[in-house]
């Protein structure tokens, strides 16, 4: 396996927009549209679109999981998905259309159970991977603990890994040393315990991470 994307968090996105957002009113929307969601799925589904492979790992529950596999299998993306009891997660984005802003609605995503962590490291026994990206948020009460125990087994693999998560996890994902992370600014300051970056500052905290050999490569994302 060349390439293999982790999503512990995906989601089920529905979009839709209506004309004017209004408080206390009722707000007539257009048909929803449906998408995958989450970031190990979309850099798989990014990949798809540059003509390169990559198998997506991911959390899948209830209703909403099975559609979740529904629609990346009709992107032609080979899926792993590991069943748990609780359901998969919705996401709701509108747009407002005389404004044109949107409003993104995320909702957080059910634990997953001590023993469903475990068996999703097992699960990782016979897979090796020449690159591992692990991309999205933790469910709630999920430790980053778990995250670093799936880093260390792929670290064992000489799996080059790619981390981007935020919060305490990505902290943690410092710490343990990966190939690539993807903080912001506001990150980024956190993990060189600097209190607020300007432009002339980033590229040298991002080296310092670099020198201290927690990461081969920091992309910062400097936009909104």
């Amino acid at each position: 396996m060349e390439i293999l994307t982790i999503t512990l968090n995906p989601s089920v996105d529905k979009n839709a927009s209506v004309e004017g957002i209004e408080p206390e009113k009722k707000l007539r929307c257009t048909a929803p549209k449906y998408e995958p969601g989450g970031g190990g799925i979309n850099v798989s589904r990014a990949l798809k679109r540059l003509g390169t492979e990559a198998e997506t790992f991911f959390v899948s529950g209830g209703r909403t999981g099975d559609l979740l596999e529904n629609f990346i299998e009709k992107e032609d993306i080979k899926i792993h998905p590991f069943k748990v009891s609780n359901e998969t997660r919705e996401n709701f984005i509108v747009q407002d259309s005389i404004t044109e802003k949107q409003f993104r609605f995320g909702f957080p995503g059910e634990t997953i159970t001590a023993e469903d962590q475990n068996n999703i490291l097992k699960s990782f026994d016979n897979i090796f991977p020449k690159w591992v990206v692990i991309s999205g948020s933790l469910p709630q009460d999920v430790s980053s603990d778990f995250l670093i125990g799936i880093i260390r087994i792929f670290k064992n693999k000489n799996s080059k890994i790619i981390v981007d998560t935020s919060g305490e996890a990505l902290m943690k994902t410092a710490e343990e040393g990966v190939f690539l992370i993807k903080p912001n600014i506001g990150e980024l300051a956190t993990l060189t315990d600097k209190k607020e970056l300007d432009e002339n500052s980033i590229e040298n905290s991002a080296r310092e991470i670099i020198k201290n050999r927690k990461a081969d490569i920091v992309v910062v994302s400097m936009g909104g």
